[in-house]
């Protein structure tokens, strides 16, 4: 209880809330290069289920992770 204080007061982040963010940053790293699927990514990740993943990506995004593939593509052809 005290370490979840501390963490929160100095990150701004629950622990829990911390950890889906760097793996989140980390999936968009993945995606970025383009050489994995949604399914590998996930696993390498440790989500069992890319569909669970995948509505994880859309909650702290506000994309699904295709639609992040997408607009990356789009945005590296400018």
């Amino acid at each position: 209880s005290g370490f979840r204080r501390r963490f929160q007061l100095y990150s701004g982040f629950s622990p829990r809330e911390y950890k889906t963010q760097q793996l989140m940053r980390r999936a968009k790293a993945f995606l970025r290069r383009g050489d994995l699927t949604i399914t590998e990514i996930s696993a390498k990740l440790g989500y069992e289920d890319p569909a669970y993943f995948s509505k994880a990506f859309k909650k702290n995004t506000g994309v699904t992770p295709s639609e992040y593939t997408r607009r990356q593509a789009v945005d590296t052809a400018k």
